[in-house]
């Protein structure tokens, strides 16, 4: 099958064109959000936030370092694609687990 097959992933026109700016702000949106909701846990416990806190930040920091250093632009758009998704993947077990532990008394 050619890239150019419309039903492949990676055929897709939002991972073959569009800017940096494409990825990133919805990437910067999605850490903002996690950031805010992280620095409110910590009044419920300090070791999950915290820990939550440097991997936003740092899951960030490698989307503005891929967009700047990397030149395949097909793999640029596909890293950029997934780590927004795994910033509120983890920052949703992240909450649900606080919640959990601080319905139960678990600090």
């Amino acid at each position: 099958m050619a890239d150019s097959d419309p039903t492949r992933v990676r055929a897709q026109r939002s991972l073959q064109e569009g800017g940096r700016r494409r990825w990133l702000i919805p990437g910067a949106i999605f850490a903002a959000i996690c950031i805010a909701l992280f620095i409110g846990m910590l009044q419920l416990q300090i070791l999950v936030p915290t820990i939550a806190l440097v991997l936003t930040g740092s899951l960030f920091a490698a989307m503005v370092v891929v967009s700047l250093t990397v030149r395949r632009k097909l793999l640029i758009f596909l890293v950029k694609s997934v780590l927004p998704n795994i910033i509120v993947v983890y920052a949703s077990l992240a909450a649900l687990y606080l919640s959990a532990a601080d319905h139960t008394g678990d600090r």
